[in-house]
């Protein structure tokens, strides 16, 4: 009887998109409603773009450098960077290993005072200045929550570190002492950036529900509920900031734009139509990066975004297959493609200028991905998940140095005041 309950539910689940508007499952009727006939283009079968293409243009880039990589840029966009380093091992601050650390991907936060912010496999918030000297290390977490194998996201704004974590809190700490200014619960674990604007947080959990808290006391001005379902996304949701509204992408793929002040909803974009279980099971996302007018996201299905920021409407849609965040500079997009790829794009008119095979060498095997990448001078910083740093010459996308730094599961690179920094499972390493 019970094997017959379970089948009958799975066949359910799998041929019905409603229950009821409290069960997150929405009709097929209903998204279609949002639909208009520039975003049926969207869900189109397309053959995935990989192939070397002009391989002969050469690409050269202003002298316009920034010192930091700041992680709490509001739209998301790093500029180029000023490093042109030989990739020399300079310091190491250890600390407790990570667990899921290929499956999290944490990140180093940059404090507006150049400090640097991570967490160890207990908890653990360590601030360091950049000479990774250990400033102070605070722990809020009783005993039986340590066991959860925390993973924690981190912003920051004037002298508060804004901190959520898996297991559905979130806290402010002051960022001279370490000590706790206040903590909230939340029903539900978040699982996206950290944006801060003014008095105001913002913040998605893992039932897409956007929150905007108070950054004074972490009380509740409004939330946002979107389409849900049952299976929880393990990729961070990404969320941007400009003057009036605030940005996100459901695990389903909708793009929500809301008023910052009151949380109405001014567009919706939905980028899938297949069935509600297999897109949020199966769909990965890059970050949404906002570069003037236009936002910018590709995924793991073969579709790279621009959507106008005003009102949601599509740009163009190319057929590169990519879940690492793309770098905007002036017009050009630099994107890299799970099968290796690196690909320049007019950010105008989504036209391909050029496609290169990063490394012929390198075997993509389904372990092995790419974490991220920065822009430094004319120079590609790439970091693998088994350890290596690719550096790719920007003039003509070929590799010129590649180096393995003795760490399995590293992080994408930062850059703060002319180093570079890689956060691995258990350190955290600066290179000049």
């Amino acid at each position: 009887m019970i094997k017959l309950t379970i089948q009958f539910l799975l066949i359910f689940l799998l041929t019905n998109c409603s229950i009821n508007s409290k069960s997150k499952f929405w009709k097929e009727s209903e998204r279609k409603k949002i639909e208009t006939s520039s975003e049926i283009e969207l869900f189109k079968e397309k053959k995935s773009f990989s192939e070397e293409y002009n391989t002969n243009i050469k690409i050269s880039l202003n002298n316009n450098y920034q010192l930091n990589s700041f992680v709490n840029n509001n739209k998301n966009n790093i500029k180029i960077l000023n490093y042109d380093g030989k990739l020399n091992l300079e310091e190491t601050f250890k600390f407790k290993k990570i667990d899921n650390f290929n499956l999290f991907q944490p990140d180093i936060h940059i404090t507006k005072y150049s400090n640097l912010i991570i967490f160890d496999g207990r908890g653990s918030i360590i601030k360091l200045d950049e000479n990774l000297k250990l400033i102070w290390k605070k722990n809020i977490y009783k005993k039986k929550e340590i066991k959860n194998n925390l993973l924690l996201n981190f912003s920051s704004s004037n002298n508060s570190l804004i901190v959520t974590d898996n297991i559905s809190n979130i806290f402010s700490i002051d960022l001279k002492t370490g000590n706790l200014n206040w903590k909230k619960n939340s029903k539900s674990s978040f699982n996206s950036d950290i944006k801060i604007k003014k008095d105001r947080i913002y913040v998605v959990d893992y039932d897409n529900i956007l929150h905007c808290l108070s950054i004074k006391n972490g009380n509740i001005i409004w939330k946002y509920i979107s389409d849900n379902t049952l299976i929880k996304s393990t990729k961070k949701v990404s969320l941007i900031l400009d003057d009036k509204k605030v940005v996100f992408i459901n695990s389903l793929g909708d793009v929500n734009a809301l008023d910052l002040i009151n949380g109405n909803l001014i567009w919706q974009t939905p980028t899938q139509k297949s069935s509600v279980v297999e897109d949020s099971f199966s769909i990965k996302y890059s970050k949404i990066v906002l570069d003037n007018k236009s936002i910018f996201f590709s995924n793991n299905k073969n579709q790279f975004f621009s959507l106008n920021s005003k009102n949601g409407t599509l740009n163009w849609i190319k057929n590169i297959n990519s879940v690492i965040t793309p770098i905007i500079l002036d017009k050009i997009i630099f994107t890299i493609s799970i099968d290796g790829y690196l690909i320049v794009l007019d950010s105008t008119k989504g036209e391909i200028i050029r496609s290169t095979k990063i490394d012929s060498k390198i075997n993509l095997k389904k372990n092995l991905f790419f974490n991220g990448f920065i822009v430094a001078k004319n120079k590609i910083y790439i970091s693998l998940s088994d350890g290596k740093i690719l550096v790719i010459e920007i003039l003509n996308g070929k590799p010129i140095i590649t180096k393995k730094l003795k760490r399995s599961n590293i992080s994408k690179p930062i850059v703060l005041n002319k180093y570079m920094f890689i956060l691995s499972k258990n350190s955290i390493r600066k290179y000049n």
